[in-house]
C-alpha cells in the first residue's frame, strides 16, 4: 500500500540522514585518535616510550576504524534498501536534505485521532468494507432459506375448449435443506472478517499506545543525554594539554577523549531513535489520510432491503 511505503520510505531518510551525522562523528574520532596512534608509534620507534604506552593508542584507534567502517555498510544497505523502494537502481544517487523535518507528534491529538483511526487507515478500512459486504451476502442467503413465493392467475384450455380460470402458487426451492450449508459458510466468512477487523483495530490502538510511551522515555533519556555533553566536551578539549603538562597519563587522555565522542554518538543514535517513533506513529493512525466517508450500518441496511 501507497501508506505504508510512504512510512517506509520516510523511516529510511531519516536513518540516512541521522546516520550521516553519527558517520562524520565518528569519522572526527576516529582520526584523533589515529593521529594520537601515529605519534605515540613514532615515539615507540625512537625509544622514548614503552608499549605499555602505545597499547591504549592502538586499541581506542582499532575500535574507533571498525566503528567507522561499519556504519559505512549500514549506510550503504540503506540506501539500496530506498532505491529499490522507490524503483531505482542502486547506483542511482538520491540527494536528501540534510535537515530534517520533525513531525512533532502531540500526544493529545494522537490519541484523538484513534476515535476515527478506522476511517483513515487503508487497511482498516479495506477490512471493514469486506465485513459489510460479506454482511450483505451472508443476509441474502438467510433470505435463501425461504422459499421465493409467486402468486398469481392461472388459466388453461383443453382439447375440447375447457376454459378454466383459478389462482396459482409457485414456489423456488430449495426447501428441504433450507439453504443452510450456504448459510454456514457465509455467516464463518462473515465472523472471520469482522475477527480480523476488530483484532487489528485493538492492535492498532494498543501499538499507538506503547509508541506514545516510548517516545515519552527516548525524550527524556535524550534531554539528559544532551545536558552532559558540554561537559565532557570541556574535559575532553583539556585532555591534550593535561596530558603534555603531565597531568594525565595516555590512558586517562583516552579515556576523556572516548566519553566525549561516545556521548555525541548516543545523543545522535537516540535522536535517530526518536524520528523513527515519531514516523512510527504517524504511519499507525494514518497521518495526512483523507478520512473515508463509510456509510453507517443503518444505510446497509436500506440497501439490502
Amino acid at each position: 500500500m501507497e501508506w505504508q511505503l510512504i512510512g517506509k520510505a520516510r523511516l529510511l531518510v531519516f536513518d540516512i540522514v541521522q546516520g550521516e551525522k553519527l558517520r562524520r562523528v565518528l569519522i572526527e574520532y576516529r582520526d584523533v585518535l589515529q593521529s594520537r596512534f601515529d605519534h605515540s608509534r613514532k615515539a615507540l620507534v625512537d625509544g622514548n616510550v614503552t608499549l605499555a604506552t602505545v597499547a591504549p593508542d592502538l586499541g581506542a584507534f582499532s575500535d574507533a576504524r571498525k566503528a567507522v567502517n561499519d556504519i559505512d555498510r549500514d549506510q550503504e544497505g540503506r540506501h539500496h534498501d530506498l532505491n529499490a523502494l522507490l524503483g531505482l537502481a542502486p547506483e542511482v544517487p538520491l540527494p536528501l536534505k540534510t535537515q530534517l523535518q520533525v513531525l512533532q507528534i502531540d500526544p493529545k491529538a494522537v490519541k484523538n485521532a484513534l476515535a476515527d483511526l478506522a476511517d483513515r487507515r487503508p487497511d482498516l478500512i479495506a477490512l471493514q468494507l469486506g465485513y459489510r459486504s460479506q454482511d450483505e451476502k451472508f443476509r441474502g442467503t438467510i433470505i435463501g432459506q425461504f422459499p421465493a413465493l409467486t402468486f398469481g392467475p392461472s388459466y388453461s384450455r383443453d382439447t375440447s375448449d375447457v376454459r378454466s380460470f383459478g389462482p396459482q402458487l409457485t414456489m423456488d426451492l430449495p426447501i428441504f435443506d433450507r439453504n443452510q450449508g450456504n448459510v454456514a459458510i457465509e455467516k464463518r466468512t462473515r465472523d472471520q472478517l469482522r475477527a480480523e477487523f476488530d483484532a487489528r483495530l485493538s492492535a492498532a490502538h494498543s501499538e499507538v499506545l506503547a509508541s506514545l510511551a516510548t517516545q515519552r522515555l527516548i525524550a527524556r533519556q535524550l534531554d539528559e543525554e544532551r545536558a552532559e555533553l558540554p561537559v565532557l566536551k570541556g574535559f575532553a578539549n583539556q585532555a591534550e594539554s593535561a596530558m603534555t603538562a603531565g597531568h594525565i597519563d595516555e590512558r586517562a587522555f583516552i579515556d576523556l577523549v572516548s566519553a566525549s565522542y561516545v556521548k555525541q554518538q548516543t545523543v545522535l543514535q537516540l535522536e535517530q531513535l526518536l524520528l523513527e517513533q515519531e514516523v512510527a506513529i504517524a504511519t499507525l493512525i494514518g497521518a495526512g489520510m483523507p478520512r473515508a466517508a463509510m456509510p453507517t450500518e443503518a444505510a446497509y441496511e436500506e440497501l439490502g432491503q
